[in-house]
């Protein structure tokens, strides 16, 4: 059995900026900082839960944003 890969974006943003500030019901998505630095802003959109992780491609590492989890750079 092969490995399923969805779709695969490379997205771009200057500094002070924002993208995402959604969550998705059934899909995870999986980020990985490949340039600079980011805040990761994830909220559990039932739990309201709330964890900021600060990225940087000095120290690359891939984050899972599960389904229900409000997630924000």
């Amino acid at each position: 059995m092969s490995a399923k890969i969805g779709e695969v974006y490379i997205t771009m943003a200057k500094s002070n900026e924002s993208r995402g500030g959604h969550y998705h019901s059934t899909a995870s998505e999986y980020f990985t900082i490949i340039q600079g630095k980011a805040i990761l802003l994830l909220e559990d959109i039932i739990s309201h839960e709330l964890l900021n992780l600060h990225l940087d491609s000095e120290n690359p590492r891939t984050i899972r944003v599960p389904p229900y989890i409000a997630h924000k750079f």
